[in-house]
């Protein structure tokens, strides 16, 4: 399957997080009309190709939530669009929550193509506007977050945190009123939520932050420049990393347009990071687990489930060899399924091998995604050469003419 959204952000220590996200993806679930409540552990089949698992299980200092759903593209029933939502809560460091749209490895990732944009869901713009929610240092928000002088040194601080994994974007107000921009900028960054945070410069701010970022990182008026990660100001030659929206191109597209084109690049780019350790490590705790209950499901009806072991603590050992329990998760011996149960172990084998297929194609599909990618951004950027390239030979082309119908008269 193809990434079509991928967020991470951490959440502040202290939060009752997954009470908050499961009450946020209720109400979302509510007007999608799903009726498997958010808080109810297992896996729901409400038809052949629309399953709801979730899972609220401990995890080592702490408790892990996940709401998972497959059901088809809306316009088709032989594409899956899988939905997941994975948030870890603990009583003495941040929180984290990770949310990930994926969709069949069959769909084409293109620009002329919605296919695979994926659009910010829902209940994550409306808990990002709950929880005090972060990129590393950088808060996220749901609008863009005006710059006034008085907030520059805390906007030094996000562009300079090496913990962030998305951009900042700092848009220049240049002349625009406020509310014109405020609400042209909140319409461009519409589907960069959870991704990356846009920031509005004041015009009295401004000339400060230029001096500060220096020259060749400077903000142009009327422009929007995307500062991506490990931003290096004592670098000339990074600012090439760090890409300016032109004026140019700004008032010659619609905000949906440029919330398209920057949601695109951050979706592509979002899709390349490495999960975090720390993530990928209760993932696949999770994910074992609902490979348990996938092959739970599978048996036939009147076939007994294999008894859970326990470990002389209270503590039950899931198949995959970690033991669950109310407070902590920690690696064991395998529990051992009952010799005599061949098809659960046939089952284990066959997801195995999907698994690793899923893993063949998602990185076939990818490699097709990023060379598409940069095709459409080298069309593009040769475009925007080629207008200025006409604009520059225009004035000229007007004088030579004059020139020459002069020359005669001399």
């Amino acid at each position: 399957m193809s990434i079509g959204f991928r967020s991470f952000l951490s959440v502040d220590e202290g939060e009752s997080l997954i009470d908050t996200v499961v009450q946020h993806v209720q109400q979302w679930a509510d007007v999608k009309e799903v009726d498997v409540p958010a808080d109810a552990p297992g896996r729901s089949v409400r038809s052949q190709n629309d399953i709801i698992t979730v899972l609220r299980e401990g995890v080592e200092g702490g408790e892990a939530y996940r709401w998972r759903r497959d059901h088809p593209l809306a316009r088709s029933t032989s594409e899956i669009r899988r939905t997941s939502i994975t948030a870890v809560e603990s009583p003495d460091r941040p929180g984290w929550i990770w949310t990930e749209i994926e969709v069949g490895a069959n769909t084409q990732f293109s620009w002329s193509s919605h296919s695979t944009f994926m659009s910010v869901p829902g209940f994550l713009r409306s808990l990002i506007a709950t929880l005090p929610c972060s990129d590393g240092k950088t808060p996220a928000a749901a609008e863009p977050q005006w710059i006034t002088p008085g907030h520059l040194p805390d906007m030094m601080d996000y562009l300079a945190d090496d913990s962030r994994r998305g951009p900042v974007l700092v848009a220049s107000q240049a002349t625009k009123p406020e509310e014109e921009l405020q609400e042209w900028a909140t319409e461009a960054s519409w589907e960069l939520v959870g991704l990356g945070s846009m920031f509005l410069l004041s015009q009295d701010a401004e000339p400060e932050f230029n001096e500060m970022v220096g020259r060749h990182h400077a903000v142009f008026p009327g422009t929007v420049r995307t500062y991506a990660p490990n931003l290096n100001l004592d670098d000339p030659d990074d600012s090439r990393r760090h890409r300016t929206l032109s004026r140019e191109r700004i008032e010659s597209s619609t905000a949906r347009r440029i919330a398209h084109m920057l949601g695109l690049a951050q979706r592509d780019r979002a899709s390349r990071i490495p999960v975090p350790d720390e993530i990928q490590a209760v993932h696949q705790v999770l994910t074992l687990k609902e490979d348990d209950l996938v092959t739970l499901s599978s048996l036939p009806n009147g076939a007994a489930a294999p008894a859970p072991a326990f470990d002389g603590h209270g503590a039950h050992k899931v198949s995959n060899g970690w033991t669950v329990t109310p407070q902590r998760v920690a690696h064991t011996e395998p529990a051992l399924w009952s010799e005599t149960d061949e098809s659960v172990r046939a089952l284990q084998a066959q997801n195995a091998q999907l698994r690793q297929q899923v893993e063949l194609l998602t990185q076939v599909a990818h490699s097709y995604q990023t060379c598409e990618a940069a095709i459409i951004t080298a069309i593009q950027a040769l475009g925007e050469e080629m207008k200025m390239i006409r604009s520059g030979a225009a004035p000229n082309a007007t004088n030579g003419a004059q020139h020459t119908a002069a020359a005669p008269r001399g």
